[in-house]
């Protein structure tokens, strides 16, 4: 009998986003109905991914966008974490 993930999803950083996602895809393996706990997980990780882009003080599409920057100007610079690679510039054009 597996404990339910709602106990250990509210007791998290919702900052961890990436964290949080892989303990998931670990703990629905071999759970009931592939597609349907996949769905769920996809509501909750885009839910994760808002809080962050609040968090950030813009939209989530904007937020995606610098993250996704981000991790391309990482591969030139892989030495730095991939937020450190936005400057203080491209966040504020991008609210």
């Amino acid at each position: 009998d597996r404990p339910r993930p709602t106990p250990a999803l509210l007791s998290r950083d919702p900052l961890a986003t990436e964290d949080i996602y892989g303990d998931f895809v670990q703990y629905m393996r071999g759970v009931g109905r592939k597609g349907l706990m996949f769905c769920a997980l996809s509501a909750v990780d885009v839910a994760l991914w808002d809080i962050k882009a609040k968090a950030a003080g813009m939209p989530l599409t904007r937020y995606f966008i610098l993250f996704a920057l981000a991790g391309f100007a990482a591969a030139f610079a892989p030495d730095q974490a991939p937020e450190a690679t936005i400057t203080p510039r491209a966040r504020s054009a991008a609210r």
